[in-house]
């Protein structure tokens, strides 16, 4: 899903070099679309879904200044996988759910050309679940089946300050730094139960976890966005 994503994205690049001039947006433009994605799961540092898309529509340009809305949407399901535990060999089977949605608001000051400083606010919901199917050892003569789910829901605000780079009308660059103020509501839930007797009731357990959260995050995003202009 990361490769199909990031070839789009190259060739939506490619169609919007080749329709639009290479000056970077002048007094004319009155409005801009953005789309685009985060770099940072190329290193694994992402604070996002690593399978997101970017949107951001500025307008209202009025001398070096202008306004913009801004959304960002990811979904990352991962398909059924078998796997062997690091510390002893213990088959698992794993599903995830991460759907991420994001809304906010935006203020732009150009200081120079191509280069423009913003700041705003974004309001942000997240979904996780993880299910998960694992056997263990308890003793040297039985195994049990560890069953269950953690299922998550994450919800926010952030306010955030960053810097964009435009060296092409039709490319932008950007880097966020932010502070996060997060609720998280969590459940796990598991079972445990004797493989030689699968209909048994078995033990259970189960967990909630609320708490409210906050971080400065110096690095939250690393955007690559193509960019239409719309002239006067």
């Amino acid at each position: 899903m990361k490769k199909i994503l990031i070839a789009i994205v190259l060739f939506q690049t490619f169609i919007a070099n080749a329709q639009t001039s290479s000056e970077p947006h002048n007094k004319d433009t009155i409005s801009t679309w953005e789309i685009g994605i985060d770099l940072l799961w190329l290193i694994d540092k992402n604070q996002v879904p690593a399978t997101s898309i970017f949107g951001r529509y500025s307008y209202n340009y009025k001398s070096n200044k202008s306004n913009a809305i801004r959304f960002r949407l990811g979904l990352n399901n991962r398909p059924k996988y078998d796997s062997i535990q690091i510390d002893e060999p213990r088959p698992s089977t794993r599903i995830t759910g991460n759907t991420y949605i994001q809304f906010g608001y935006e203020w732009q000051n150009q200081i120079s050309s191509g280069t423009t400083v913003f700041w705003g606010a974004d309001l942000y919901v997240n979904y996780l679940r993880e299910e998960f199917e694992t056997l263990i050892y308890p003793s040297n003569v039985s195994i049990a089946l560890l069953q269950g789910y953690y299922k998550t829901w994450n919800v926010g605000a952030m306010g955030f300050i960053g810097i964009k780079y435009s060296p092409k009308n039709w490319i932008a660059f950007s880097l966020e730094s932010s502070i996060r103020v997060n609720y998280r509501a969590r459940r796990d839930k598991s079972k445990v139960t004797d493989v030689d007797f699968p209909d048994a009731d078995g033990s259970q357990s189960s967990i909630d976890i609320n708490d409210f959260t906050y971080e400065i995050l110096p690095i939250t995003v690393v955007n690559i966005c193509i960019m239409i202009n719309k002239k006067r």
